[in-house]
């Protein structure tokens, strides 16, 4: 046994703490496992990669399997590409539908979009009274975009009788946040 062997054994050390010892002495990390993605995040994260390519076909099919799975960020992105004709044709009753699924799935991003399509009457029948009901469900959950949607409800008069200090209250709502206009 050698002298530092013998140092390492009455000091007790495991000859892996007495490797920490020595200046320089790195050990390996044993690498945590990868978090587990299930199927439906992959399909998301798969169609997110080939949107960023231009490869909208590939995106609608995988954001469709993602959001069929629940994985609700998806339903707005492949909302969009049914609304903009990315992938396929311009279909915005289908939009819609997918909007409709995000914003009952809590993604207040879809709830706004959703609200704008009422109120324009894309793809569905035009509803200010639910449109306005929709932006002031994505304003009170944080989509400050909305706000200022409703703002202009307020401003307008549409769907609500028209209102300045409301609409003040909620365009100002709306600039706090980070996606102000």
């Amino acid at each position: 046994m050698g002298a530092w062997q013998s140092l390492v054994k009455r000091a007790g050390l495991t000859l892996s703490a007495a490797f920490l010892l020595i200046p320089g002495a790195v050990m390996a990390q044993k690498k945590a496992p990868a978090p587990k993605v299930d199927r439906f995040e992959a399909a998301f994260n798969r169609a997110y990669d080939a949107a960023e390519a231009g490869e909208y076909e590939k995106a609608r099919a995988d954001y469709k399997i993602s959001c069929d799975g629940n994985f609700i960020k998806a339903c707005l992105n492949l909302g969009m590409l049914y609304d903009e004709g990315k992938g396929g044709p311009v279909d915005d009753a289908t939009a819609v539908l997918y909007y409709r699924k995000g914003c009952d799935g809590k993604d207040f991003k879809a709830c706004n979009t959703l609200g704008w399509m009422y109120s324009e009457g894309e793809g569905i029948g035009k509803d200010v009274a639910e449109a306005l009901r929709l932006f002031r469900l994505a304003c009170d959950n944080g989509e400050m975009r909305a706000c200022t949607s409703v703002g202009w409800s307020y401003a307008e008069g549409e769907g609500v009788a028209k209102d300045k200090a409301e609409a003040l209250r909620f365009f100002t709502k709306g600039c706090e946040g980070e996606h102000g206009y």
